[in-house]
């Protein structure tokens, strides 16, 4: 997003989501990623709003959440029950520490990216 834009990063990510289904195969696939895709997204674009590039992993952070977040949705309202919530305490740490990689990594490119422009 912040190399791109939003379109141009909203499209990359229909465009995963329908090829990750599509290898998948499966109906589930489709829901569960268009879930946390579509949640992640949207905090992505809240947040870019009052992030600068040196601090994309903030909203890498916050991005990994939403997605487990809407995940997670998707999961109770597919199983039609509340206990998948127990995984949550993990899951929210693995978003954290995913979301700080790959904002970091992100970061770097950017700013890599920025000096060849």
């Amino acid at each position: 997003m912040y190399m791109l834009g939003r379109r141009e990063a909203g499209l990359i990510l229909l465009v995963r989501i329908l090829l990750g289904s599509f290898f998948a195969g499966s109906v589930s696939a489709l829901i569960f990623s268009i879930s946390g895709g579509a949640l992640s997204f949207a905090v992505m674009c809240i947040a870019y709003k009052f992030f600068d590039k040196n601090s994309v992993w903030i909203v890498s952070v916050l991005s990994a959440i939403a997605h487990n977040a809407g995940q997670l949705a998707a999961a109770v309202i597919v199983s039609g029950t509340v206990s998948i919530l127990y995984y949550t305490p993990v899951l929210l740490a693995a978003a954290i520490a995913t979301g700080v990689f790959t904002g970091l990594a992100s970061k770097y490119l950017i700013l890599a990216s920025d000096k060849i422009r």
